[in-house]
């Protein structure tokens, strides 16, 4: 009886199998590596601070990119050059047309043009340095996978490229910071001291007496000098000032004689030595 029904079944296989219907047991019996991976279905991360997608493409002109916010593009070109894409443009954009990316969580915060090779980044996105480096770092990694597709976040190529950017982008800022704190002066201190030595000691002149100084004052100048430092190094310039006049340049030495100990009538007597045409503070003339 049971081989009868066993011719039955195997017979029902073979019928169906010539009508073009496989049985399940060949699917099952197929190995695992040939069974093609069933797509992972599920919600997927959007960033809360996503722009709204614009109709088409309007780029920023040149002109209208703030200084800050060319200094952050310069910094996004920085990146890719350190992460391998030496060639990549990138630029500011108004609007960016609908994203064909799915499943990227950024998706309407930038656009890659394959054809020219350049990024274009939302003008949102320039108003943090944090969040312009975020973007620019997810980009360029899905960029350095796929050019031409920027889907899928959760792809194991994107993932180890995103990644590895981090670890280059972290090795980098860590390198920068420890230059800065090794070669930055201290106060009233000499460079390339060792960290945590402290500010470098003043000389003194024997038997004078220590002259006060308010912190705040001496670092008020210091903070107003490195903002200016600052601004030209940005490439801007400095406003007007009349902290170069030959007063403000004396007031300045009288309060850095305070500061060492310098006793007050030698300052006096060098600057009146000095104000002798010809003529040194020890009465010797210049010209012998």
């Amino acid at each position: 009886l049971i081989e009868a029904k066993l011719e039955r079944i195997e017979r029902v296989i073979m019928t169906l199998e010539k009508g073009g219907i496989k049985s399940p047991m060949s699917v099952d019996a197929q190995p695992a590596s040939l069974v093609p991976p069933v797509p992972a279905t599920g919600p997927t991360y959007q960033d809360k601070d996503e722009p709204t997608p614009g109709e088409s493409l309007e780029v920023m002109p040149e002109s209208e990119v703030q200084m800050q916010e060319m200094a952050r593009i310069e910094f996004g070109k920085r990146i890719a050059a350190m992460i391998g894409l030496k060639t990549l443009n990138i630029k500011a954009a108004y609007s960016l047309p609908p994203s064909m990316a799915s499943n990227n969580a950024f998706s309407n915060s930038y656009y890659y043009s394959n054809s020219d090779n350049t990024l274009l980044v939302h003008t949102n996105r320039l108003s943090s340095s944090g969040d312009f480096g975020l973007i620019v770092i997810h980009a360029l990694s899905h960029i350095k996978v796929n050019p031409s597709d920027l889907s899928n976040d959760a792809d194991p190529k994107f993932l180890a490229e995103f990644y590895k950017n981090l670890k280059i982008l972290s090795q980098d800022l860590y390198k920068k910071s420890v230059v800065a704190s090794t070669s930055a002066p201290s106060a009233f201190g000499s460079p390339g001291g060792k960290p945590g030595a402290g500010p470098a000691k003043l000389g003194k002149f024997k038997g004078t007496p220590s002259f006060g100084v308010k912190d705040k004052d001496i670092h008020a100048s210091m903070a107003a000098a490195a903002a200016a430092a600052e601004e030209v190094a940005a490439g801007g310039t400095l406003p007007p000032s009349t902290d170069f006049t030959a007063e403000s340049l004396h007031e300045r030495m009288r309060l850095y004689a305070q500061v060492g100990g310098i006793p007050m009538d030698y300052l006096d007597r060098y600057q009146a030595g000095r104000g002798r045409a010809g003529t040194s503070n020890t009465g010797i003339s210049e010209e012998e």
